[in-house]
């Protein structure tokens, strides 16, 4: 089942504290939803997304890094 986004924003915003950066551009992998392995597969082996967080969930939380 799909977690909302204000709760997994509310997740990621306590798992990272003064770290969390409103504006960032996050992309949260969501376990158990359609090709997961090949979205971690393809966020991993891209060098402008940084894994920041993994929620309570099993989400995985990767930044946008801006070059």
């Amino acid at each position: 089942m799909s977690t909302t986004h204000g709760a997994l924003t509310q997740q990621l915003k306590e798992k990272l504290g003064k770290k969390f950066n409103p504006s960032a551009r996050y992309t949260i992998i969501e376990p158990g939803t359609n090709n997961t392995v090949g979205a971690l597969a393809a966020a991993n082996s891209n060098p402008l997304r940084k894994k920041v967080a993994t929620l309570a969930d099993g989400s995985v939380v990767f930044e946008k890094v801006w070059q």
